[in-house]
């Protein structure tokens, strides 16, 4: 069937068995089991993103790599999609992914468990989500007074009035 952003994707009918197997599981895991048969155009961008997220999951790949997978969702879908994927990479000896993002409110400390912040393409801090993602990191790597919280198991951030005279605030 075709897809969205000219990707396809092979029809059920073009499929062996042990194949259509895993992509049924990797639907229901998903929970885009009762959308098994419609085409690409005919789905949402969440339910687009989480059909191609099953679809890597078919491959049983031992590294995932997602850039910016929630970019285009609204609240709505980016957490049912931050809910299937903490669940594709919750299970032991599920695949090791690697997160591309710029939101940290789509971290998970249930599953992301190492982070790495950037700046003008240089390494400000690797480690551990809980030493890495603090308030004066975060901070330092988006250049204004920045807030951090880890609360549920996610990661929040805001940034804090900055001191008088700091070249952040204009």
């Amino acid at each position: 069937a075709a897809g969205l952003h000219g990707a396809t994707m092979a029809t059920r009918r073009e499929l062996d068995p042990d194949s259509l197997q895993r992509a049924d599981a990797a639907l229901e895991l998903v929970g885009m089991a009762a959308l098994a048969d419609r085409r690409g155009t005919a789905v949402s961008e969440g339910e687009w993103k989480r059909a191609r997220l099953a679809r890597a999951l078919v491959l049983e790949p031992e590294l995932l790599l997602l850039d910016e997978p929630c970019s285009g969702l609204d609240l709505a879908q980016r957490e049912r999609f931050l809910d299937t994927l903490d669940a594709a990479l919750g299970p032991p000896g599920g695949p090791t992914a690697v997160l591309v993002t710029h939101h940290l409110d789509e971290i998970s400390t249930a599953t992301i468990s190492q982070a790495l912040l950037l700046a003008d393409g240089r390494v400000v801090a690797a480690g551990s989500v809980e030493a890495t993602i603090t308030s004066p990191l975060v901070s330092r790597t988006f250049g204004m007074p920045v807030e951090v919280e880890h609360r549920r198991g996610r990661l929040s951030a805001h940034r804090t009035p900055a001191a008088s005279g700091d070249p952040t605030t204009t």
